[in-house]
């Protein structure tokens, strides 16, 4: 019997992996997330320059720059577990067994 190497197993199974249409949804989210990122990123640009213009007031500048910031790392959280390859998926579920 021939065995194929670890390294060309490995490499079918990722390749079969990225003809799911799962992964190819899971990857266009990943993608869309990236750009609701850089979207967070340019809305605290904006409010800084608000605040800059004096076009809202410190207290409000403060409150939506914290949300800004909360929902940015809630999509930094949400994109690392969509683009997470199956393997690190795995290690990542605490409590579950392999």
């Amino acid at each position: 019997m021939i065995l194929a190497p670890p390294s060309a197993t490995h490499s079918q199974g990722v390749s079969d992996y990225k003809r799911l249409k799962v992964w190819a949804k899971a990857h266009a989210l990943g993608r869309f997330l990236g750009i609701a990122l850089k979207s967070t990123s340019e809305l605290e640009y904006h409010l800084i320059i608000a605040r800059d213009i004096r076009a809202i007031g410190s207290n409000d500048f403060e409150s939506l720059s914290a949300q800004a910031i909360e929902v940015r790392k809630l999509l930094h959280g949400l994109r690392n577990r969509v683009v997470a390859s199956p393997k690190n998926a795995k290690k990542e579920r605490p409590g579950v067994v392999n």
